[in-house]
């Protein structure tokens, strides 16, 4: 698991700072200097205006106190931002893609980052966006709260059709604080010492710290118990701005005092072990499905979803539950949905072909037959069982078709979506600035997917080896196993 290393340091100086540019895009909340790529920083101007606005719908901090707008800089590649970075922070080689650099004027903090193609971009992105907007309202936070609900909101993304950010669950931290639980005895950090750790201590216990932190943020919102809500609420608060940060902690754990230790301690633990991941709910539902509990198998397979909606393996089982209940229209929309989701097409299009034999849309089930032979020549001789099945079916009720004539489907390729820039985005010139010497921060990953098992034949089964998905409990990653 890749560590969050946290280096935020106050700077003193007022010493300028090397050129960047003199173009910028002034949103809402930001200023986001960039190198050449102007639309690219319009797009991240907008995301975080969005994320700006989410995380305020948490914290209702006041706004209207804010004279200068949040600052980012956005560099056109890694290269340039690590010699960016080098020449204005003491840091020599950033680990992650954004750098929060914190400067004892305000005014000055900014953003650091570089846009690539990474996957976990948008999290880092969300991750140092959340420290920034915090940082901008309380300058010195405990930093349990920061780190927490960094963390917390690490997974959320820009839609562009809402115009909005969309909460996703982050469970990156999960395993490893249940690790921690499962020690016996349970191996946690205190909270009075978790509530008052400084940077130094933090990286010493880098791990540990992270996921007690998220994972008592996350039970703390969560939680049914209006009491536990109302705690994370009071804690921040009693957090004030110009306070410093043994001020802050102080205040900050003043709300826990009203807590029972021990039922605390006996929910968070019951609260954090009753988590699941998207692995492991995938893995219960495939479970629950090849025991015949379709009902059963839909729960963990539909939160999966709700946790990683690109992943096309729960849509897949779906299809095979609605198709083994008959709910063949059902079945149809979940194999599609796993196509759509970039799932394995040979699998995919041979499972709609068997759901639409089973409807007895005998031309629609060759269509996807033949598209699923045209993607992988291993399904010729039982595409070649079905359609002779049809050819006898079709000659039994006198009715003719021309088999031969019929077209696999076009593979058609995706189409990305673009994003609508705000119109109240604009480009402007500025002079050149004279900043200081700054400093920084680091983020993580998630599971991976393979193929899945194949559909069952309405016939009688032939006789055929059906594999099985099997999460590998130490690595996190799905096997097949035969």
């Amino acid at each position: 698991m890749k560590r969050f290393l946290f280096l935020a340091l106050t700077l003193i100086s007022t010493a300028g700072f090397a050129q960047f540019s003199d173009k910028v895009i002034e949103s809402k909340y930001y200023q986001v200097f960039f190198q050449s790529d102007e639309q690219e920083a319009a797009v991240v101007a907008q995301k975080l205006d969005s994320l700006f606005d989410f995380y305020n719908s948490y914290f209702h901090f006041d706004t209207s106190h804010m004279t200068e707008r949040l600052k980012v800089k956005l560099l056109d590649s890694k290269s340039a931002y690590i010699d960016y970075v080098s020449a204005t922070t003491t840091v020599s080689d950033p680990v992650s893609s954004f750098l929060f650099v914190q400067y004892q004027d305000s005014t000055k903090s900014e953003l650091i980052g570089y846009k690539n193609d990474n996957p976990d971009f948008e999290d880092t992105l969300s991750h140092y966006s959340f420290i920034q907007f915090f940082r901008n309202f309380i300058t010195n936070p405990p930093l349990w709260l920061e780190k927490g609900f960094a963390v917390y909101f690490g997974k959320s993304f820009y839609s562009p059709v809402k115009n909005a950010v969309v909460y996703k669950e982050n469970l990156t931290w999960l395993n490893t604080l249940k690790s921690y639980l499962d020690a016996d005895p349970p191996a946690l950090i205190d909270l009075n010492t978790l509530f008052s750790m400084d940077s130094a201590e933090v990286s010493e216990n880098s791990d540990l710290f992270y996921a007690q932190s998220w994972g008592l943020i996350k039970f703390l919102i969560e939680n049914q118990q209006a009491v536990y809500n109302r705690v994370i609420w009071d804690s921040v608060n009693k957090l004030t701005r110009d306070a410093s940060k043994e001020e802050n902690e102080e205040n900050a754990k003043r709300p826990f005092v009203w807590l029972n230790a021990t039922r605390f301690s006996k929910d968070f633990y019951e609260y954090i072990t009753a988590l699941k991941t998207f692995p492991q709910l995938v893995d219960n539902g495939i479970a629950l499905y090849e025991e015949g509990k379709y009902n059963e198998a839909k729960i963990p397979l539909i939160k999966a979803i709700t946790m990683e909606d690109k992943n096309y393996i729960p849509y897949y089982y779906l299809g095979l539950i609605h198709y083994n209940t008959e709910d063949y229209a059902m079945a149809d929309f979940y194999y599609n949905s796993a196509i759509q989701m970039d799932g394995d097409k040979a699998i995919c299009y041979y499972a709609l072909g068997v759901n639409a034999f089973a409807e007895q849309d005998y031309e629609k089930s060759i269509k996807c037959l033949k598209t699923a032979i045209a993607y992988s020549q291993e399904y010729t001789e039982r595409v070649d069982k079905i359609i002779e099945n049809i050819r006898t079916i079709l000659r039994l009720q006198n009715r003719t078709m021309d088999i031969d004539a019929i077209e696999p489907y076009p593979v058609a390729p995706a189409e990305e979506e673009e994003i609508a820039i705000n119109p109240e985005i604009t480009i402007t010139s500025i002079e050149e600035v004279a900043p200081a010497e700054p400093a920084a921060e680091e983020p993580e990953t998630p599971p991976t997917e393979e193929t899945v098992s194949e559909p069952v034949y309405p016939e009688p089964t032939p006789e055929e080896e059906i594999s099985r998905l099997r999460l590998d409990k130490d690595t996190g990653e799905y096997i097949l196993l035969n």
